[in-house]
């Protein structure tokens, strides 16, 4: 598998706070990699880093052999990185395909098929929003909203999506139907990282995992290898010298803040 975006020693200091802390990660054409770790790990400057709306410090984020880190984040769209936000705000007063029109607008040159509006509308077909095109965003479910948030990305026409928490805050009904639309996202071509709250949702639609704790990467493997990793779960349930190792403790049973 060829390697489609690469971060090389990427650091991110505030004053003396090392946010991220030598990085380095690979993200392959047609792959999914999630980003876990506990709260304040460094994973969303990890990801700003690569969107382009933070600068890194020192180190750099290439797609395709070339520096995309540095620059304004809405070069880094053109350039075929896009991401979510946790919690998201689209337009409120635009409507739902309003939304995704303007993702189209501020997208990769060249992306998408036919006209605007055709390409939109297929978006949202394939989102699940169709039926729900002209309302505006106030009068959807969180689930829809989410779903608007990622049709909005995907109309920029990205080859990498860079998800943040799109599951966390659903039922598991319609955390499990997204779970479900990530991997038909990457069916059709487009390489994923996501951060995610919920341990069984990530873990499940990985193909590889990486895990940060205070900005530094600790671990990083299949979701099966990664779930063992004594690292793992000393930065998720801390160390009890009485119990170490001999509690089976997996961050994968209970849903966990990463």
């Amino acid at each position: 598998m060829s390697a489609l975006l690469v971060g090389e020693s990427v650091c991110k200091y505030y004053g003396g706070l090392r946010a991220v802390d030598d990085v380095s990660f690979t993200l392959g054409e047609g792959e999914i990699l999630g980003l876990i770790g506990p709260n304040g790990a460094g994973k969303t400057t990890l990801f700003s880093v690569a969107a382009g709306s933070v600068p890194a410090t020192s180190g750099r984020v290439l797609l395709d052999g070339k520096q995309v880190s540095g620059r304004s984040s809405h070069r880094s769209v053109h350039q075929g990185i896009c991401r979510t936000h946790q919690i998201v705000r689209p337009f409120a007063r635009l409507s739902v395909l309003e939304n995704v029109l303007v993702g189209h607008h501020y997208g990769r040159p060249g992306s998408g098929h036919g006209t605007p509006l055709e390409h939109a509308v297929g978006i949202l077909k394939f989102i699940g929003l169709a039926d729900r095109s002209h309302q505006v965003p106030g009068a959807l479910t969180l689930a829809d909203r989410k779903r608007l948030e990622m049709a909005r990305a995907l109309a920029t026409g990205p080859r990498v999506l860079l998800l943040d928490e799109v599951v966390a805050g659903l039922n598991p009904v319609e955390g499990q139907r997204l779970v479900e639309l990530i991997r038909q996202i990457r069916d059709r071509g487009t390489s994923i990282i996501m951060i995610e709250h919920v341990m069984p949702a990530v873990m499940g639609v990985s193909d590889r995992v990486m895990v940060l704790d205070h900005g530094r990467q600790i671990a990083e493997g299949t979701p099966e290898d990664v779930v063992r990793d004594p690292l793992v779960i000393e930065a998720y349930f801390g160390r009890d010298d009485d119990e170490a190792g001999g509690d089976g403790n997996d961050p994968t049973g209970e849903q966990q803040d990463a």
